[in-house]
């Protein structure tokens, strides 16, 4: 693991922020079987790829991205449309950076130690993402960082030639295109240098970052799955989201500093049911009254609910350790970025499952 992917609080500007999402998410070694290309090759790309992100972290301005001031907040695109508006460029121009490599690798042709693609080729590729659906492009800054780190770019004509000393690294580069391309979001699986796209590792990691037990996740995982979830792991827009769904309930996690700089969040999915377990609070297993109780709000007659009009409010009044409460069942904060521990885990697995059973009748309010 790279000695940089630990979880930070401060940066130097909010492209340093954005950037240390791939320091963190960057994968642990893995040697695949290749007839063509052998796990010194493999291992020399993979540090060439260490190389490019931490040269990216300590230097974003090599590859012209904004110095802004990081000033990162929860609530940053609600209050702060134009720093919304920075990270979605800095998203961009990092996602169009590494599909230039991923497609350069796949597309051009290797002859001894240099790499060769037809820029012709490139405007036909759709790059897409969140907040990205663009033509990909060859620009001078991609190459500044290219050179920065041992390569040799040079453009002529219609052709891009990037030269290096090891003729084994390029064979490397283009298996790892081979091997990305047709994933979900490839130029970050690129990016992590996923030559193999089993995401164990990663779970490791946020366990180790959260500081839970090694394998913590194995467990609950595999419960899930017997269950009947689904597991899916998206690597869109550079941040590693783990997530198990099932009809209507689902656990997911991740480490997203754009809105928490400190914190991997866990969290259910949705909160569906929520209202009609209040009404049978009595009747819950322990760890659900204090999971509900613990994040949901106590009524304050805001109005929200009623929307003026004269109605019933949605408050159920519920009676937890010999107090009587109004609990409000909207928006209960089902999300944790500390004090996440196996406690909180066996109650989120009791709360899906009631999900299941009283969330069945619910409906998109209109």
């Amino acid at each position: 693991m790279l000695a940089e992917s630990i979880l930070k609080t401060g940066f130097d500007s909010v492209s340093q922020r954005f950037i240390h999402t791939l320091v963190f998410n960057f994968s642990e070694f893995k040697f695949v079987e290749s007839a063509t290309v052998p796990e010194t090759a493999q291992r020399a790309f993979y540090d060439l790829l260490v190389k490019i992100i931490l040269t990216l972290y300590n230097d974003p301005a090599i590859l012209k991205l904004p110095l802004d001031q990081d000033d990162v907040l929860d609530t940053c695109s609600v209050y702060k449309p134009e720093l919304k508006k920075t990270i979605v460029k800095i998203r961009n121009e990092v996602a169009m950076f590494y599909a230039f490599l991923l497609h350069t690798g796949y597309n051009g042709e290797i002859n001894e130690t240099s790499l060769t693609v037809d820029t012709e080729r490139l405007p036909s590729i759709k790059v897409k993402g969140p907040y990205l659906s663009a033509d990909l492009k060859a620009k001078k800054p991609f190459y500044t960082l290219l050179n920065a780190v041992g390569f040799h770019c040079a453009e002529t004509g219609r052709q891009i030639t990037i030269s290096c000393d090891n003729a084994g690294m390029l064979q490397a580069w283009k298996l790892l295109s081979q091997r990305c391309l047709h994933r979900q979001s490839p130029e970050y699986h690129f990016a992590f240098a996923l030559f193999d796209d089993n995401m164990s590792w990663w779970l490791r990691r946020v366990e180790n970052a959260a500081g839970l037990p090694p394998s913590f996740f194995d467990f609950y995982e595999k419960s899930y799955l017997k269950k009947g979830y689904v597991k899916s792991i998206d690597l869109s827009g550079g941040r590693i989201r783990y997530e198990l769904k099932g009809k209507i309930s689902g656990f997911k996690f991740q480490y997203e500093p754009m809105t928490r700089s400190d914190a991997v969040e866990f969290s259910t999915l949705n909160g569906i049911g929520f209202k009609a377990m209040l009404a049978d609070f009595d009747l819950l297993d322990e760890s659900v009254k204090e999971l509900a109780f613990k994040t949901a709000a106590r009524c304050n007659y805001c109005g929200g609910c009623t929307k003026g009009a004269d109605i019933d409010t949605f408050t159920v009044n519920v009676s937890y350790k010999g107090e009587e409460y109004a609990i409000c069942p909207q928006f209960p904060q089902l999300s944790w970025s500390t004090d996440f521990n196996r406690d909180v885990m066996d109650a989120i697995v009791k709360f899906n499952g009631l999900q299941e059973k009283y969330g069945r009748q619910w409906k998109m309010p209109k």
